[in-house]
């Protein structure tokens, strides 16, 4: 009954079905006009050849014949009766059986179906919704945070314009609310003043008008933005953004750091410990985590090591190879102490794409005291940029002339993957040796640039929900690449007392970084694990959710 009420209601409310319904209305009035007419003219034939019926049965002539029934129970016996019932037929043919159905699909059941097909897609979130995360675009940086923000149990929905793709997001599994984000009601619908966070983003101009009209509804909710340029960032400041991410441009600096430079990569931080990403130095390389002792000498945990984009365990006998990619675990102070990997020597980074993404990257590595030199097919692009190399870096000889032979590594930062990949192969095929490092714009095109030859891949999407998971202000998680997250969660009371080498957490794709007591001090991975304490955990969406279900608070 509730969703028969909710059709009827959105029928009413479109004025345009209210509208249709009239003209059938009208027409249904022209129906009744025309038999009316008809019987009337009936019984003035029958009284012109002598018979009588009521008025009952003269109606019932007219309905049998126009809609060519034709029992033949009356009939006319002349030649002006028979022409009649001709007529009759004929206007009743094209009435009800062309004209009617054609009328009633048109006005009645296709708005029917439409109002119904609506109401599938919510319009709202709860009156009691809280602490929820709300976007104004399905995009790639979507669509890799909203997997991180249900595990933790964070409410989001995608404010979505037109009906048509909210009906297709929401068939697709992704929490929708029909509404323009610049309608005032639409934010008041998703409890925008509620929200732990509102994510606008979509273009920079429907970004701005969105921005002033959800001031009007919350004017203190936290509001994270995407700019392009210095402008547009000043602009959407002004508009009410709380925060606004130049994405190109940290993309470019995250690229430029996987450049060795002798200094440790901090990811994020949880607490007081700090996880970040180093290349394997003298205390690791070509030694085991078992022969090198890192944990017992230094304090700090080897999480793990990038291998073509994922993140896997380094096993206690398995050698490191110098300038491996490392994700470590500890203090702030023992990962400063870390040793490093001598940083190599070697000419110009070469860059292949002078948008946005490889500009910044070259600024960040000049600042760094690192030569670089830009290589793209537009002249104006690279104008200011010293040593650029104009023409299609897809061209070997443009590659020499950028130096390719005697370059320290290549960045590839254009924002097309498939040119990404094709130049991945080409700068591979000439240097088998080159350092490679390479931009994704779309999540599934990591592993196939990973295959493609490159030595390390970040995304766009996952530099952006990283950085707004952050906003969120969970000193318990941080989202570290790609959907892989380490977070802190209170020791479940089955595992007090336990060892981590009787857990099996292996089997649920989680691994344990490091454990605290009920007062927070750090303890020993190899002793029973303390009751009242907590754990760090890292892992994806998936094993998360196996962990969950493997050892439930």
């Amino acid at each position: 009954m509730r969703p028969l009420l909710q059709i009827l209601l959105h029928l009413m409310a479109d004025r345009g079905h209210r509208a249709r319904l009239g003209t059938l209305v009208k027409f249904v009035l022209v129906i009744v006009l025309v038999v009316v007419a008809f019987t009337l003219a009936f019984h003035a034939l029958m009284a012109y050849e002598g018979r009588e019926h009521s008025l009952l049965t003269g109606v019932y002539w007219v309905f049998t014949t126009m809609t060519t029934l034709g029992f033949g129970d009356i009939t006319f016996t002349t030649d002006l009766g028979r022409m009649f019932s001709v007529l009759v037929m004929l206007v009743g043919t094209f009435l009800l059986l062309v004209v009617l159905p054609f009328t009633f699909i048109e006005y009645l059941y296709s708005p029917w179906m439409r109002a119904q097909t609506a109401g599938r897609a919510p319009r709202s979130l709860p009156a009691s919704a809280r602490g929820h995360v709300l976007f104004t675009a399905q995009d790639p940086i979507a669509a890799t945070l909203l997997p991180t923000l249900e595990h933790h149990g964070i409410r989001a929905a995608i404010l979505v314009a037109d009906l048509q793709e909210a009906l297709r997001l929401h068939d697709a599994g992704l929490p929708v609310i029909v509404g323009s984000p610049d309608d005032p009601a639409a934010w008041e619908a998703a409890r925008a003043s509620a929200a732990a966070l509102v994510v606008v983003n979509g273009s920079e101009m429907a970004n701005a008008n969105a921005l002033l009209t959800l001031r009007e509804v919350a004017p203190t909710v936290p509001v994270v933005t995407l700019a392009r340029s210095d402008a547009a960032e000043e602009i959407l400041g002004l508009a009410g953004a709380t925060q606004v991410l130049r994405l190109g441009k940290g993309l470019g600096e995250a690229l430029a750091r996987r450049i060795p430079s002798g200094v440790v990569l901090e990811v994020g931080r949880i607490g007081g410990l700090a996880l970040a990403e180093v290349p394997a130095g003298p205390e690791l390389a070509g030694r085991s985590l078992r022969e090198a002792r890192i944990r017992e000498r230094l304090g700090v945990t080897v999480v793990g090591r990038w291998d073509h984009g994922r993140l896997r365990p380094v096993a206690g006998d398995e050698p490191v190879a110098l300038g491996t990619q490392i994700v470590l675990c500890g203090s702030p102070a023992a990962l400063a102490a870390w040793p490093m990997a001598p940083v190599p020597e070697g000419g110009p980074i070469v860059i292949l794409g002078g948008g946005r993404v490889g500009r910044s990257a070259a600024q960040s590595l000049a600042a760094r005291g690192l030569a670089t030199v830009i290589v793209d097919r537009l002249a104006d692009r690279v104008a200011t940029c010293p040593g650029a190399v104009v023409g299609d870096a897809s061209e070997r000889a443009v590659l020499e002339r950028a130096g390719i032979a005697g370059a320290r590594a290549v960045l590839v930062t254009t924002h097309d993957d498939d040119a990404n990949i094709f130049l991945t192969i080409l700068v591979r095929r000439l240097r088998p040796d080159l350092l490679v490092v390479c931009r994704a714009t779309h999540e599934r095109n990591i592993s196939t640039l990973h295959r493609a030859g490159a030595d390390a891949v970040l995304s766009y999407a996952s530099l952006g929900a990283a950085q707004m998971f952050g906003l969120l202000g969970r000193p318990d998680a941080v989202l570290v690449a790609d959907g892989l997250v380490a977070w802190r969660q209170a020791l479940p009371p089955a595992l007090a007392g336990r060892r981590l080498a009787e857990l099996g957490a292996g089997t649920t794709g989680c691994r344990i970084l490091a454990v605290q007591d009920a007062q927070g001090q750090e303890g020993d991975l190899s002793a029973p694990l303390p009751e009242g304490g907590s754990v760090l955990l890292i892992g994806d969406a998936r094993s998360q959710q196996a962990w969950d279900r493997a050892y439930p608070a």
